[in-house]
């Protein structure tokens, strides 16, 4: 058990995340980082599935596994090519939920941690609410904290997609710690594309997107510019990627000289969130591809995908590998002191009859009370009246106050008056986008509470548990139940709301000219004058043509916004939470009676290992060979416990 749970602590992978709105090239920068074409980057709404990538050093090719959204097998391609990854995306094919790729991540040294590097959907391009949880989870993760690559289309100005979501990161780095402002690097992909002879440059840009992400109250982030496509198409030509077009290769040299002679085409000067110590590895990559004469390396750190690399490495060597060896220090820490206090407490009998006479005693009376029972009824009797209702309740009314706040900003943004269909769909659609959104995330956020409150509750069973076995083992380890998917919520549809609330009304589009008749008209100057005194029948006057303004009027359809948020989004927003509310408490209860059973079997399993335990104790206090045997033994395994506590906790110390 002991193994199994170091093995898990330190071989467990860390996950970082790629996130970013369509078209901004964050497949292109993926297939960067990996050397080669493997993620479709011609059309990124291709890619709208969870694509996740375990760097294992070993391998030479990829293969991928696909996944429904039930967690069933659907494909395995090896080796993977860019044709068969787009055939595991075609939703017609094969109702695919996730891809599992293996394979080595060379752009990044991940030698000391596993690394799992997902590439997520974009909030616009996500085939199902499961995909956008995903990235909602990995955001609201407060406990692994995987870092987030959140890439930025310099030649795009910021959309709703953006904003959704960034949002979100702003919130998480407000009320974070310093971790959680060094776990999102900004990528300004594309910095190549821009137009310097309309003014546009790579500092410009930087300090406009730097503006719009504290606007959004992201305090200095780390802005990191690039061209992913330069760097890609360099790495594919060094390591012979056969899916490195003609025309590619024939436009990469041309490339390469503008990025070396232009020197605002220099992104590395840019790299100014990294440490000392990783400019000074960059500068010396640099430096030696120089002295090489090698153009390809030379571009390559030009392009600035290098130094979001070494910033990602940076982020692993500083917060998860520490991690790392912290939990794998921890599985044997707990083991180890109650080794110690058993072993200790034996040897302390050593020449000591008056002690041993006293656990000889002790030991009766457990072994008495054991038999009776009193001890163990007491305690499931108070394990039974542990609850995690008032937490859950807790945890549900912060949420919720959480919720209203963010909802009430959403619906100040829906005006209060009628407008056309047109406009009403696109603010409803907003509104949607948005609000589903926000659902997600309060999604997220409620299935990690449930989770801690369940933890919470099972830790307080095992305290209650070791306090009951303190004198007579020291040690006792509760498997903690694993997190369970939270159910589906409600979510709006743009149809259903404006459907009940849309009306017909007649309204002025323009006017026309209408045909009245004719109307006499005198004739002007002499002439006409004479006419009309000297002459019959009217002469000295013209018919003229009368035409007359016509207003036109059409029927068009309105939203009534007023009623459509009163009557419809406000209630349905509130039922959404109180069912997420009722499905919460449901859940918990139910986990809540699991566990208690599942502790009942624990008890009922030990006691039967506590009377050997006794038994064995018993046997040993009245031999006093045996005694002497196990006392010296004692004390061996006393130096060898003491001596590894050392060389454990010297290396905590390690930096």
């Amino acid at each position: 058990k002991l193994l199994a749970d170091f093995t898990n602590a330190t071989e467990a992978e860390f996950e970082m995340a790629v996130v970013a709105t369509m078209s901004s090239g964050k497949s292109t920068l993926i297939n960067a980082m990996l050397g080669r074409e493997l993620l479709p980057a011609r059309n990124e709404a291709t890619t709208a599935t969870i694509a996740r990538i375990h760097d294992c050093d070993d391998m030479d090719s990829f293969k991928a596994i696909s996944y429904d959204a039930d967690g069933n097998e659907l494909v395995t391609c090896d080796p993977l090519t860019p044709d068969n990854m787009e055939d595991l995306n075609n939703i017609d094919k094969a109702p695919t939920s996730r891809i599992e790729i293996f394979g080595d991540i060379p752009g990044i040294d991940s030698s000391q941690i596993r690394l799992a590097l997902t590439d997520t959907p974009g909030p616009n391009n996500s085939r199902t609410d499961e995909h956008k949880a995903h990235t909602m989870g990995l955001l609201n993760d407060s406990t692994q904290k995987p870092l987030i690559v959140y890439v930025l289309n310099a030649t795009q100005n910021a959309t709703d997609d953006d904003s959704t979501l960034l949002d979100k990161v702003a919130e998480i780095t407000q009320k974070g710690d310093r971790q959680s402002k060094d776990r999102f690097i900004f990528v300004l992909n594309k910095a190549d594309e821009l137009d310097e002879g309309k003014g546009e440059t790579v500092s410009k840009l930087i300090a406009k997107n730097r503006e719009y992400l504290e606007s959004k109250g992201i305090e200095n982030p780390r802005i990191f510019p690039a061209s992913a496509y330069l760097a890609k198409r360099i790495r594919q030509r060094l390591n012979d990627d056969p899916t490195l077009t003609a025309k590619e290769k024939r436009n990469l040299n041309s490339d390469i000289d503008y990025f070396i002679e232009e020197e605002s085409m220099h992104f590395n000067k840019f790299a100014s969130f990294l440490t000392a110590g990783s400019k000074q590895e960059l500068d010396a990559r640099l430096e030696q591809a120089k002295k090489e004469g090698n153009r390809d390396q030379l571009a390559l750190i030009y392009s600035g995908v290098p130094a979001i690399e070494i910033a990602m490495e940076e982020y692993l060597a500083k917060y998860a590998l520490p991690r790392k060896i912290s939990d794998g220090v921890e599985t044997f820490q707990q083991k180890l002191e109650a080794l110690n206090i058993e072993a200790s407490t034996i040897s302390e009998l050593k020449n000591n009859k008056k002690a041993a006479k006293k656990m000889a005693e002790q030991l009766e009376n457990i072994t008495e009370a054991l038999n009776k029972g009193d001890m163990a009824n007491t305690l499931k009797e108070k394990i039974e009246r542990l609850s995690s209702k008032s937490e859950i309740d807790k945890q549900l009314k912060s949420l919720q106050e959480k919720f209203n706040n963010k909802r009430n900003k959403l619906f100040k943004n829906i005006p209060s008056d009628s407008v056309h269909i047109n406009q009403g769909n696109n603010i409803i659609k907003k509104f949607e986008n948005e609000f589903n959104s926000l659902i997600l995330d309060m999604t997220s956020q409620l299935e990690i509470a449930l989770q801690d409150s369940i933890v919470k509750q099972a830790e307080d069973y095992v305290e209650e548990y070791n306090n009951y076995l303190q004198e007579l083992v020291g040690d006792f380890e509760y498997q903690q139940p694993v997190a369970a998917i939270f159910g589906d919520t409600s979510t709006l549809s743009v149809q259903d709301v404006c459907d009940d609330f849309t009306y017909t009304k007649s309204v002025v589009v323009g006017s026309h000219q209408e045909y009245a008749g004719t109307r006499k008209v005198k004739q002007k100057g002499f002439w006409g004058g004479f006419k009309r005194v000297f002459s019959f029948n009217h002469a000295g006057y013209d018919d003229v043509d009368v035409y007359r303004t016509v207003t036109d009027y059409e029927d068009q359809e309105f939203i009534d916004l007023a009623r459509l948020k009163n009557e419809s989004l406000y209630p349905r927003a509130d039922k959404i939470m109180g069912e997420a509310s009722a499905l919460a408490r449901d859940w918990s209860a139910k986990q809540e009676k699991e566990l208690k059973e599942s502790f009942r079997q624990q008890f009922d399993k030990i006691e039967g290992a506590l009377k050997e335990k006794l038994q064995e104790k018993q046997a040993l206090i009245v031999n006093e060979k045996e005694l002497e045997k196990r006392i010296a033994k004692n004390n061996q395994d006393l130096d060898w416990i003491n001596s590894f506590k050392s060389k454990l906790n010297e290396l905590l110390l390690v930096k």
